[in-house]
């Protein structure tokens, strides 16, 4: 029988060789004994993967649409709070105003003015407000404030109302400044962008519209009795107590209609977080469903696969053990 002779170096390849081959099988095996799922997936379907990647697009989509959602979450999360802390303001202001238009010290008129322009900035301040850098308040311009400052907007408006000789032309001059196209506010007062976000798209053939802006006319109509009141004391403006009071009662009027604007305008914000709750709580659902089958369909036979990997282990123990041995031969060892 003939003798097939190894050198050295042909015996070190091999052996190098096979024990690189028992390394891959071995953290192949490993990997799936501890995740229960084939390492080589395409092996383990026999080359038929179109079911596995239609689905593996359609956990990729779903959780594109879930990341969409957690952001949208969060940017309406973030407004409704802001929206809150505008309506809070508002109302606590309101509240202190009626009794002091009854009151015939001009002192209590001038609190009032120090307190709507302290609530005004607090407003403008919370309407700048940005979440994850992207302004909340500005429409498509995300990384502008939305608003100028309040002592710029109460600077300007000052300038508008300069002379006004009587309320009528005092609260006109205001309003003119807040409402008219191409006036103060919109060149002066907001900075934000004129066109409202896109809706988000959360979910199959879902949206969701997240368009609230600073320059909506329930946010002008409370800064603009705000101003008022901060202004009506003006030296130059002249205004005697009788005429205070009717301008206080006016903006406690204005104010109380502007609350209820403003909370049919949370109501409509709060409809789209429910709407974003419900789709992120579906695409949980679905992509989860989406996971379970998509395992499904490359799991591996667990005793199986720890039968192959104790079976690899043995070869490596042996491979090694063989290597042990030939390295300690040596030409003396041989002649003896």
């Amino acid at each position: 029988m003939p003798v097939t002779h190894i050198g050295d170096l042909s015996r070190t390849y091999v052996t190098r060789l096979h024990s690189a081959r028992l390394k891959t099988q071995l953290t192949q095996l490993t990997q799936e004994v501890g995740t229960g799922l084939a390492a080589q997936k395409t092996q383990h379907l026999r080359g038929n993967i179109a079911p596995l990647s239609a689905i593996e697009r359609s956990i990729e989509v779903l959780s594109s649409h879930q990341r969409a959602g957690q952001e949208a979450k969060t940017l309406a999360d973030g407004k409704q709070t802001i929206l809150g802390n505008v309506q809070d303001i508002t109302a606590q202001f309101s509240s202190a105003l009626l009794p002091s238009a009854q009151s015939y010290q001009r002192a209590a008129f001038e609190v009032n003015a120090s307190d709507a322009a302290a609530h005004l900035r607090a407003i403008i301040s919370d309407l700048n407000s940005s979440v994850g850098g992207r302004a909340l308040f500005s429409g498509t311009e995300v990384n502008t404030a939305a608003l100028a400052t309040a002592d710029t907007i109460l600077a300007d408006i000052r300038l508008a109302t300069a002379g006004s000789a009587t309320i009528a032309d005092f609260l006109t001059a205001v309003d003119t400044w807040f409402f008219a196209s191409g006036g103060g506010f919109e060149t002066t007062g907001y900075q934000g962008g004129t066109d409202d976000l896109a809706p988000t798209v959360i979910g199959a053939n879902k949206s969701v519209d997240l368009s609230q802006r600073a320059d909506d006319t329930a946010m002008r109509n409370i800064m603009r009795d705000l101003a008022v009141v901060a202004l009506s004391t003006d030296v130059g403006l002249g205004f005697s107590v009788a005429a205070l009071q009717s301008i206080t009662t006016t903006s406690f009027d204005n104010l109380h209609s502007s609350m209820a604007d403003l909370t049919a305008y949370r109501a409509e914000l709060g409809t789209a977080q429910s709407r974003i709750e419900a789709v992120l709580t579906q695409n949980s659902a679905e992509r989860t469903a989406q996971m379970m089958s998509r395992n499904a369909l490359i799991a591996v036979d667990a005793f199986e696969t720890a039968t192959k990997l104790e079976n690899v282990q043995f070869q490596m123990e042996s491979l090694y053990a063989v290597t042990a041995r030939l390295s300690r031969l040596s030409l003396a060892a041989y002649l003896r």
